[in-house]
Parts: structure tokens; C-alpha cells; sequence
């Protein structure tokens, strides 16, 4: 409120607002400042969700294509590696079984699933055919070397129903990007009709 004198009088003259009148303008702007501010921030907030989901899709989308990539690379490695008219085998550096191709599996007797995990002495069974010794593990010997090994002549491979046959092989490192042997693939063939003609 405020009391002035009025001139060459003895009154006073009084004017007074009301608190909630003077602040009204400045309270409804306020509240439409905030109301501006708190549209701004949710909207910033959205787009930053926005981008951030976006950038996640398109890393899983990345990610999905490269798998996708991977395991057909894979699937193609798997499949040319059973369609060779040889047998192949392939081993981990521990010597356990990881692929068996078609023919593999007619020379051995054992089927892909049940051979993944054991050990090739136990699926790639083979002896000398004359003093019937062990012979020792190609698998061995070329993580041993580190380089292409070939059987001794007069090896029999026993399959596992006792069936013998002689046959011829090679074994090959498997080397990653850094030149570390990663597994070893073996390569052999059924030698009888040859050994027959001989």
C-alpha cells in the first residue's frame, strides 16, 4: 500500500493491491517459463533415448549381421569340408574330434555327433599290418612339428566294429591369423582296392 498527503489538504490518500494481483503476470509467466523449460528437457530427453536406441539397434543389427556372416562362413567351411571324397578329421590341439566328414564316418564307423569330443586315438584307430604295434597319433605328431606329417606305409585303420582296412593319410596343421596351431586336419583314404590291384 501507499499513503500520500494530498496538497493544500489535511487527507491522505491510500491506494493498495492485493500481493496475489501484483504477482499474478509474473507468476503466470513463470509458470509458462517452466512449463517451456520442462517441454525442452523432455523433448532433449526423448532424442537422446531416441539416438541412444538407435545406436544400440544398429550395433545389435551389426552385431546379428556379423554372426550371420560367421556362421555362414562356417556352415560353408562345414559343408565343403563333408563333401571331399576323402576322409577328413579334424581335431582341436588336444586331440579331441570336432568334425568327421561322410567319408570319415563310412572309414571309422563313427557318426560326427558321437566322435565330436573324444579323443582321435579312439575314433582314427590305427596299427601297423605287420607287427600289429600302435602306431603313433599323426594328430601328435603334427602339433608336435607344427607341420604336414604323412603315415608310415603298412598302416591299418580299425574301424569301430573291427573291420581293418589300409589305408594312406596325411595330417596338416591348422594355423589362426597369428601362425598359432589352432587344431589339426587329417586326410586319408581307403587303400584296399589299390592294394588289391597291387
Amino acid at each position: 500500500s501507499v499513503l500520500l498527503p494530498v496538497p493544500d489538504a489535511p487527507w491522505f490518500m491510500v491506494a493498495k493491491i492485493d500481493a496475489e494481483e501484483v504477482f499474478a503476470p509474473w507468476r503466470s509467466r513463470a509458470i509458462l517459463i517452466i512449463g517451456l523449460l520442462a517441454c525442452t528437457l523432455g523433448m532433449l530427453g526423448a532424442f537422446i533415448l531416441f539416438a541412444r536406441q538407435y545406436e544400440q539397434k544398429k550395433q545389435y543389427l551389426s552385431m546379428y549381421q556379423t554372426e550371420a556372416q560367421l556362421r555362414g562362413v562356417t556352415e560353408r567351411h562345414s559343408v565343403t569340408l563333408k563333401s571331399i571324397g576323402d576322409a577328413v578329421i579334424v581335431t582341436n590341439t588336444q586331440g579331441q574330434v570336432e568334425l568327421l566328414n561322410f567319408v570319415a564316418e563310412e572309414l571309422t564307423g563313427w557318426r560326427d555327433e558321437e566322435a565330436r569330443g573324444r579323443s582321435s586315438e579312439e575314433v582314427f584307430h590305427i596299427v601297423n599290418e605287420h607287427t600289429r604295434a600302435l602306431v603313433e597319433s599323426p594328430v601328435a605328431k603334427v602339433i608336435h612339428r607344427g607341420m604336414v606329417v604323412g603315415l608310415a606305409n603298412h598302416t591299418l585303420l580299425i574301424d569301430r566294429n573291427g573291420v581293418e582296412r589300409p589305408i594312406g593319410d596325411s595330417g596338416a596343421p591348422i594355423r589362426n591369423a597369428e601362425g598359432e596351431v589352432t587344431g589339426v586336419v587329417l586326410v586319408f583314404r581307403d587303400q584296399s582296392e589299390e592294394r588289391a590291384y597291387q
